[in-house]
């Protein structure tokens, strides 16, 4: 797994690449604010190993430093991708809405992960 910037601006936006090509988006500073990061295409965790669950939440942290993340996914990838999640969140909050341009039901979660880098996620 990869780690690429592809906009050093503020807000800093990073492509993360598995080994099957599949690409989730971070952007560091959503609200603009220092506490909280978002993942895009976060339904593609649904499709990694264990192992890979692990490498991922570790990777974007020991790259940005922030454990707070706001998840937007579709309801019917959330519980499959949360189960993958589960064992490295501290607490999560989540509001289902429904996508105004697609009509699709949503899940739209607050996540708090444990700290992998300076805690070992304990």
């Amino acid at each position: 797994m990869e780690i690429k910037c592809i906009l050093n601006e503020y807000p800093k936006v990073h492509e993360i690449r598995d080994n099957s090509g599949t690409i989730i988006i971070l952007n560091v500073s959503p609200f603009s604010n220092c506490q909280t990061a978002s993942l895009g295409h976060a339904g593609a965790i649904k499709h990694f190993s264990p192992a890979e669950v692990y490498e991922f939440i570790k990777l974007i942290q020991d790259t940005i430093r922030k454990t707070q993340y706001v998840v937007d996914l579709l309801e019917c990838d959330q519980s499959r991708v949360m189960d993958k999640l589960n064992p490295y969140i501290e607490w999560e909050k989540s509001i289902e809405y429904v996508n105004s341009n697609t009509g699709s039901p949503m899940i739209l979660s607050l996540i708090k992960f444990k700290d992998l880098i300076n805690n070992n996620g304990t």
